[in-house]
């Protein structure tokens, strides 16, 4: 018996708008569900749920991941104005509870004026991402890497909200200390930005101490992490983002922004949490830049430790499971349920299960 069932887009591909899921939504060939935990909004998948809500009833969690900070609010702006008018409202609003994977996102939700609900779980990395089979010299032999060059690394989306022009000003602030290093950058394009940090590049003659590589995965990007010192996300605003754990994961201490939920770093001693901003970067780089592989390796075991006992799957796997048993009426509330604003938020499935659209 298949356990995935999938759906292919057609038409606005980046936005998830899969006809096919719709109709079927529509035509109530997706009921039996008792729930459906949605990852993400602003696409064709809130639109089909709403829908799919018309014809069955059953309870819905929301997790936005960072997409109702003020930040990515003021990112196509008309665009998201249609979406909660069409489907996003009733999407958000028919919700039994909220899933957020750091602080600051319970905060936007209350910003946002949702009110329901807030189960605060972060994001994992398994055991076998820990315990994997990682090739530090089969990476910098495949991209021509000089063994003394020491290695920073970027992993993500190449795009505005990852402040990668950011840190290319904090790398001309630290020229001289970074000439050790060789920032590699990993990741796909998006909106055309990578032409815009490679302009930077040129214009500051950094072209020896940068280098862009296309995204990696499995093996490959086991090996990337392996060879890298220090991770950096520059960002200026994230969710809770999974390149953060599977740096920590793989023994790799990081430097990230405050628009990322990683006080850990700083209270478990594996990274720098620094502000947005150029100063904030440049003084982590000024800091990392001159510490000893050893010291950066003490830094990594930290990481971790930190991930093994705080970040680990199968203790959050259980946290969302019984999240899902109090959402259906047959559980207690869960130690991670926060910030309940609703009276009738002590019987969730009343809402869950009705249509409560704004």
């Amino acid at each position: 018996m298949d356990c995935v069932r999938r759906f292919s887009c057609a038409g606005f591909v980046r936005e998830g708008f899969s006809y096919e899921l719709i109709r079927a939504a529509r035509m109530g060939l997706l009921n039996g569900c008792e729930i459906v935990h949605s990852h993400g909004i602003w696409t064709g998948v809130s639109l089909a749920i709403v829908r799919w809500r018309r014809v069955a009833r059953f309870a819905t969690i929301v997790a936005p991941h960072g997409s109702l900070s003020a930040w990515a609010l003021s990112r196509s702006r008309w665009k998201k104005r249609l979406s909660l008018w069409f489907y996003e409202n009733a999407n958000l609003n028919g919700a039994a509870a909220l899933h957020a994977t750091a602080e600051q996102e319970v905060k936007d939700f209350r910003s946002f004026s949702l009110a329901q609900p807030i189960a605060l779980i972060p994001n994992g990395a398994s055991r076998e991402r820990r315990a994997g089979s990682e090739d530090a010299l089969q990476f910098r032999a495949q991209h021509n890497i000089p063994s003394e060059k020491r290695i920073m690394l970027f992993m993500g989306r190449i795009t505005p909200q990852k402040g990668l022009p950011v840190l290319i000003e904090a790398i001309l602030a630290n020229r001289e200390r970074f000439s050790k290093w060789l920032l590699v950058i990993i990741g796909s394009d998006e909106f055309g930005h990578l032409a815009e940090v490679m302009a930077l590049v040129r214009q500051y003659g950094l072209h020896e101490q940068i280098t862009v590589l296309p995204p990696c995965f499995g093996q490959k990007k086991c090996d990337a992490f392996a060879a890298a010192e220090v991770m950096v996300l520059p960002s200026l605003s994230e969710g809770s983002p999974m390149v953060v754990l599977d740096a920590l994961a793989a023994g790799v201490p990081v430097i990230a922004t405050k628009a990322s939920p990683w006080s850990d770093l700083v209270s478990h001693e594996c990274g720098w949490w620094v502000e947005a901003d150029v100063d904030g970067v440049a003084s982590a780089l000024q800091s990392a830049c001159v510490l000893t592989p050893d010291r950066l390796s003490l830094m990594g075991a930290r990481a971790k430790a930190l991930v093994a006992g705080k970040y680990d799957w199968g203790v959050l796997a259980r946290q969302t499971i019984e999240l899902y048993r109090w959402i259906l009426g047959e559980g207690p509330e869960p130690s991670c349920v926060i910030g309940k604003t609703r009276d009738s938020a002590a019987e969730p499935t009343k809402d869950a299960r009705g249509e409560h659209i704004a």
